[in-house]
């Protein structure tokens, strides 16, 4: 159910946003692609890595 809402809210602040703000398209694209690089990366790389990297202390 919270998913649902979050999707609901996200989505109504996405079309609030473009209909009546000035968006800079180009930065959005180029912020979207790094966050899917950056979300795929981050969700792959920790698996290849030993646990000792990733807590060192």
């Amino acid at each position: 159910m919270k998913a649902l809402l979050s999707l609901v809210v996200n989505t109504v602040a996405m079309l609030v946003f473009v209909l009546f703000a000035s968006v800079n398209w180009l930065g959005l694209l180029i912020i979207g692609l790094a966050r899917l690089l950056g979300g795929a990366a981050g969700g792959r790389l920790p698996r290849r890595l030993r646990p000792a990297v990733l807590r060192p202390w």
